[in-house]
């Protein structure tokens, strides 16, 4: 019976990551990344960026749903997929301790749900999401002056 953990359809996995080389320090001294990712790859995602040293900050869910308010899933392995996990991980530094350490960025926090419903249409071309404004609407948010 084949899991959940062996379904990628897409051929990437986690440790293609590894090719940005966002552990140079010189490329992204601080600051955060934003991550797309099915639930049977978070963990691994999160081990990988740990290599990086980026550490799980927060996380933020969008809801499938169809037009006609009926929640959309994608075949898979055991379940069908009807949402995508946005990974927010933030520069830091693990100490000896296993304390985590932030360099200084402005942040305003917000009162935005970690939970959005996004609308799909069917068109011509195959299926259709909405842009992510919800979620460029809270980034933008949180960083003000995000460069």
């Amino acid at each position: 019976f084949p899991t959940q953990q062996t379904y990628n359809p897409s051929g990437i996995v986690p440790e293609d990551l590894l090719k940005l080389n966002l552990g140079s320090r010189k490329l992204l001294k601080s600051g955060f990344v934003y991550i797309w990712s099915p639930k049977h790859l978070i963990h691994k995602i999160l081990k990988v960026f740990e290599k990086m040293d980026f550490f799980y900050v927060e996380n933020a869910i969008s809801v499938r749903q169809s037009v006609d308010n009926k929640i959309r899933g994608e075949n898979c392995q055991v379940f069908r997929q009807s949402k995508e996990t946005l990974l927010i991980l933030r520069r830091g530094k693990k100490k000896k301790t296993g304390k985590l350490e932030w360099e200084r960025v402005e942040i305003r926090h917000q009162r935005t749900s970690d939970v959005h419903f996004n609308h799909i249409r069917n068109n011509e071309a195959g299926v259709e999401s909405e842009p992510h404004a919800y979620v460029h609407n809270m980034v933008e948010t949180m960083l003000p002056h995000g460069r």
